[in-house]
């Protein structure tokens, strides 16, 4: 399994969130829960940490990152997607002249996800056909109800009215996690982008993801953090 590295991409600049990525979680750097995770499930020779930031960078190693992949300013903004990210990482190690031939990306602030999630889909996309394997969620009400505001307006997705229907009838809609994305390095290096109808999904329930936006998911991932790991010790 040791054919395999995972890229951790953290940037310094956060708009909602001050230092997000480094933030207190329970008393430790939320950087380090992900770190740690990627340690415990053994799959990686390496764990690299992709940033801009020297303070990132020295508290990654304090947890256990392996190496440290500074990015340029063109990958550092708000507008830099994850997909160059992990291309830039992956040709810095070839420069280096290190092996692997898969790449997990974990992003910093998933820190509801253990190393199980990680070995069951490296499983995945090893047996698979699947160019990337990702984590995913149920949208808990139908999205064909769903509706957009413009200009002060409703405009339903489904046109001028909501869908009619029993919503127990209605096909489940799925959406991407943000948690992390398994894939072949070659298929990293040659794709446009990471979801396609060549991925596999990796469904996990509600109470094991959370995008922390504002503060208020930041509290409840914390409590959400510490329910699970008292229950372990039960």
């Amino acid at each position: 399994m040791k054919n395999s590295i995972a890229i951790i991409p953290a940037r310094f600049g956060s708009k909602r969130i001050k230092q997000k990525n480094i933030k207190s979680f329970l008393n430790k750097p939320i950087i380090s829960y992900t770190i740690k995770t990627a340690i415990r499930s053994k799959l990686f020779s390496k764990i690299i940490v992709s940033t801009d930031n020297k303070k990132i960078a020295n508290i990654s190693k304090k947890y256990g990152a392996t190496d440290i992949i500074f990015r340029p300013n063109k990958l550092s903004n708000d507008h830099a997607g994850t997909l160059g990210v992990i291309k830039h990482s992956i040709q810095k190690l070839d420069e280096r002249g290190i092996y692997f031939d898969y790449v997990c990306c974990i992003y910093p602030c998933s820190v509801l996800i253990n190393s199980k999630d990680l070995l069951k889909t490296y499983k995945r996309v090893v047996n698979s056909k699947h160019k990337f394997v990702f984590s995913s969620l149920k949208f808990s009400h139908p999205i064909q109800r769903g509706f957009v505001i413009k200009k002060n307006k409703i405009k339903f997705l489904s046109g001028n009215k909501p869908k009619k229907g029993r919503t127990q009838d209605m096909a489940e809609v799925y959406h991407d996690a943000g948690q992390f994305y398994w894939g072949r390095k070659i298929d990293w290096k040659k794709t446009d982008k990471i979801l396609s109808n060549n991925c596999g999904h990796y469904l996990v329930p509600h109470n094991k993801a959370i995008d922390i936006d504002n503060i208020d998911d930041w509290y409840k991932a914390e409590a959400l953090y510490s329910y699970f790991n008292k229950k372990k010790k039960l």
